[in-house]
């Protein structure tokens, strides 16, 4: 599952839901970790502590950061029924920093100076493909349940018109990652939080998008199209209130 939308939506929290023993993997640069509790029976983070002396290359970054998730799926570090990737759009710029040679980090990927004007798109191919892989070597893993988090972003109807174009919301990943990489999970869910509706002393209501509907077209669910037909356009952010969605509405095609 992918998991998009923007801070403070509740997509780490909602990890909590998922089965354990769970393990997070926060990529370099990603700031929700505050949610993410210590100690707590079944639940295993790591955590990533930026060096403020030792400046490491983009690349050796995507190599640590990829050794660990194979490691925590392999089981290093316990039994891994539910693993979650959180703040994958971080872990991007990385790929990407590390394909454009360091321009992108420095502010120099795509200047007009660039002798080659394709040097910047293919940079972007380059880094697509290469987190792609990732991607689909994590959710090939046995782990029974991926879960990947992510911020969302704005992407044009029709990128001919410019800024003139519609826009509506999907996962906030550069160029055309934005859309392709949709493909590469059974279900990707928009976090959302009314906090607007929140009452003292309780949470505000939290949910899930499900499927594509006003604004966010960024939400999917792969399975039979009447199977999708008997889905809700949003539910709670839990584990347990989507798998039960998913199983009902399954069990209904089948009778």
């Amino acid at each position: 599952m992918l998991n998009q939308g923007p801070p403070n939506s509740g997509k780490t929290g909602a990890f909590r839901t998922w089965p354990s023993p769970k393990h997070i993997q926060v990529a370099p640069g990603e700031r929700g970790d505050d949610t993410i509790p210590r100690g707590e029976p079944g639940y295993t983070p790591h955590l990533w502590h930026d060096d403020p002396i030792e400046k490491l290359a983009s690349s050796a970054i995507v190599e640590m950061v990829e050794s660990l998730a194979f490691q925590i799926l392999g089981g290093k570090f316990g039994p891994c029924r539910s693993y979650c990737f959180d703040g994958f759009h971080k872990y991007y710029g990385y790929v990407l920093d590390w394909m454009s040679g360091g321009d992108l980090f420095k502010g120099d990927l795509g200047k007009s100076g660039d002798t080659d004007p394709y040097a910047a798109a293919r940079v972007y191919n380059r880094a697509r493909e290469r987190a792609r892989y990732f991607v689909q070597r994590v959710n090939a893993s046995p782990v029974e349940n991926i879960v990947w988090t992510c911020w969302d972003g704005r992407e044009a109807d029709d990128p001919t018109k410019g800024f003139k174009s519609q826009t509506h919301v999907f996962p906030g990943l550069p160029g055309q990652a934005a859309k392709e990489f949709m493909g590469e999970f059974g279900l990707v869910v928009h976090s959302r939080i009314q906090w607007g509706l929140r009452q003292p002393k309780s949470r505000a209501p939290a949910k899930w998008q499900l499927l594509p509907e006003g604004d966010v077209w960024g939400a999917s669910v792969k399975a039979p199209i009447e199977v999708i037909e008997r889905l809700p356009a949003y539910c709670d952010q839990d584990y347990n209130v989507l798998k039960k969605l998913l199983e009902d509405a399954w069990t209904t095609v089948q009778k």
